[in-house]
């Protein structure tokens, strides 16, 4: 007959199976089970020869994903080794006072090692293709240096430079991002915490050389394939004699098969100036592919 232990250990064996089982693809690492923390103890404990409690921790992965829709906002968590994630955006806005403007952006994100992330975004303008830097190539590397546990959320940046690459553009932007997630129900729901600073360079006309603003709001799980987020918005004064923007996002990310993912959002201007978005949609199509 199996003593208590050996039912124990069994049991701890038969789990980790399953969780390397279902990280197979991309898509089942990102929507893997909530993580599980098995500690020992008592008439079933498995203690080292001092008598030190052993902890099988498995890695985070159900309060663990990434936000890789067509929103601002993002969390801290970084693309995992080896996947590479193609985003095709496409976007309308509408501004008070000016023309309607239409965008294609294509972004590649590919997990490089643990914690950190390599990242290319390619944005082009469609209709006025001619206005400065149309074109820009964006770099960008994203490092979680600080994992989500217990009472402390997940600490992670983002550095993102922009050559120009595009139409009579000239000077170097650098960009730095601040990403904070904390999980407020395991499995289901985050808070996120985005600031940022930008420096812009080179010939520029009336833009301001440093700007700076954030985001904040949540995203949750509805199903294990449809993901909702919100966020508000907050940027400050791009050219000089301008105003601040405020505006609402709001996104559903939808993994409807495996490896592939659509998603929608929208922006809605808060301050009915000139300047920011009056309202805006944009629609992404990805595909993640393991490299490895």
């Amino acid at each position: 007959m199996l003593s208590k232990r050996n039912m124990t250990t069994a049991a701890c064996t038969v789990a980790l199976v399953a969780t390397v089982a279902l990280a197979e693809t991309p898509t089942a690492r990102r929507n893997a089970a909530a993580t599980a923390t098995l500690s020992l103890t008592g008439g079933g404990s498995a203690s080292a020869g001092n008598g030190a409690t052993t902890a099988v921790t498995m890695e985070e992965s159900g309060d663990d994903w990434d936000i890789s829709g067509p929103i601002f906002m993002r969390s801290a968590t970084p693309e995992p080794p080896g996947e590479l994630i193609i985003k095709n955006n496409f976007g309308w806005a509408r501004h008070r006072g000016d023309a309607d403007e239409y965008e294609y952006e294509l972004v590649l994100e590919y997990g490089l090692m643990p914690e950190h992330e390599l990242i290319l975004e390619l944005p082009i303008e469609l209709g006025e293709g001619r206005i400065d830097g149309n074109g820009d190539v964006e770099l960008g590397w994203h490092w979680r240096f600080l994992k989500e546990s217990g009472d402390m959320p997940a600490f992670a940046m983002r550095n993102i430079i922009r050559i120009p690459t595009g139409v009579d553009s000239s000077g170097v932007d650098y960009i730095w991002r601040g990403l904070v997630t904390k999980t407020i129900t395991p499995g289901k729901s985050r808070l996120h915490f985005n600031p940022f600073l930008k420096s812009v360079n080179g010939n520029n006309g009336e833009a301001e050389n440093f700007q700076w603003g954030a985001a904040i709001g949540m995203d949750y799980r509805l199903r294990d394939d449809l993901l909702m987020t919100w966020d508000y918005l907050w940027t400050g004064k791009e050219v000089d004699g301008g105003e601040d923007n405020h505006a609402l996002e709001l996104g559903l990310e939808w993994d409807f098969a495996e490896d592939e993912i659509l998603a929608v959002s929208t922006e809605i201007g808060l301050d009915g100036n000139d300047e920011g978005t009056q309202f805006g949609v944009k629609i992404s199509y990805m595909i993640e592919i393991d490299v490895d």
